[in-house]
């Protein structure tokens, strides 16, 4: 996709109105990847979007955290075929007429476990927090309790949830906050200096704002459950973290990206922590969307020919640029792409 075309584009979205501000990050080969920054982080006060604005990436959290998770099995300190039960104390998945302990930390990477679909929807910065254990109990008629709704490791089925217990096990193996431990082992290694799973008043003048399917602005909110869906990051982060998944930067070694970016099974579109998917003419597609109120993410990226597409919007009506977009790059990128393969890598509507 060329810089001339994906304007042209651009300005087609611009003068419709659809969404406020975007920004868009291409990545060919070992070229400079081309960042660009369209439209408002405000309306009101008429703020350009930025590199350094920070967008609320919602489940682009997610293949991040799963870095996190590989980065304790290369130490030792976490098998990925262990139960996850046997690394927690605070709270442990409850047996039903499934068995919660045949729960291994691979099926939650995977959305394989089981685990009941929880979506997190955040709570506006002056309610009150709750604790990532009262989350997990469903303490509050806004969280669900979260048990088995199928035999582990039977289907995939995508929840939240699954890295909701990952964040608990991360901070009871390490023993530090889920946040700290991400910044210092993954975010900062790899020079994502931006990016944060916490959230501070600070913040606040470096966020862009957020907007509904009218254009309306909607308040700022946090995520307990930091894991699958609090990641608040930049342009250029997500870029530089998308880089770091096509290159071999050191920090994973190539044995534990090859899992990340490999189905589980040849049936289940998901790796460990991405979404993947093959086309007809071989060429492996690898990718994650993000989707929650006021804000719509994604990336795409393979490794046959090292290149890559960024799109970060700070409005609900982000995922039909973020479509279009994405067809746009795939049918650029390879020839004879059927339809359902297509479909396989959209957001949904």
């Amino acid at each position: 996709m060329l810089k001339e075309e994906l304007d042209e584009f651009i300005s087609k979205i611009e003068n419709k109105n659809i969404i406020p501000g975007m920004g868009i990050s291409i990545i060919e080969n070992e070229q400079a990847p081309l960042i660009s920054t369209y439209g408002f982080a405000e309306i009101k006060n008429k703020i350009p979007m930025s590199d350094d604005h920070l967008f609320q990436v919602a489940s682009l959290s997610k293949p991040v955290t799963a870095w996190g998770i590989m980065l304790l099995v290369q130490e030792r300190k976490i098998k990925l075929d262990d139960p996850v039960n046997n690394y927690l104390t605070k709270w442990k998945i409850p047996s039903n007429s499934y068995d919660s302990n045949k729960v291994t930390v691979r099926q939650l990477l995977s959305h394989t476990s089981g685990i009941c679909p929880v979506e997190y929807q955040g709570i506006q910065l002056a309610g009150e927090v709750y604790t990532l254990e009262e989350s997990l109990k469903g303490k509050y008629s806004f969280t669900t309790k979260v048990e088995l709704l199928h035999p582990p490791g039977n289907r995939f089925l995508y929840t939240g949830a699954g890295y909701t217990i990952l964040q608990l096990l991360i901070e009871e193996v390490t023993g530090d906050r889920f946040e700290v431990y991400m910044e210092s082992k993954v975010l900062i290694p790899l020079g994502l200096r931006k990016s944060t799973y916490k959230w501070e008043s600070v913040l606040d003048k470096e966020i862009s704002r957020s907007y509904n399917l009218f254009g309306e602005e909607l308040p700022q909110k946090i995520f307990p459950e930091k894991a699958a869906a609090g990641l608040l990051s930049t342009l250029p982060d997500i870029t530089k973290f998308v880089q770091a998944n096509i290159n071999y930067t050191g920090l994973l070694n190539k044995s534990s990206l090859s899992m990340l970016h490999s189905r589980v099974h040849r049936a289940i579109p998901y790796g460990l922590g991405f979404q993947i998917t093959t086309l007809a003419n071989g060429n492996r597609i690898i990718f994650h969307n993000g989707h929650i109120n006021g804000w719509s993410s994604s990336f795409i990226f393979t490794t046959n020919c090292n290149s890559a597409l960024i799109i970060l919007t700070n409005s609900e009506s982000g995922h039909y640029v973020i479509r279009d977009l994405i067809t746009l790059w795939v049918q650029r990128k390879f020839s004879n792409v059927t339809e359902n393969s297509l479909k396989s890598i959209l957001p949904q509507n």
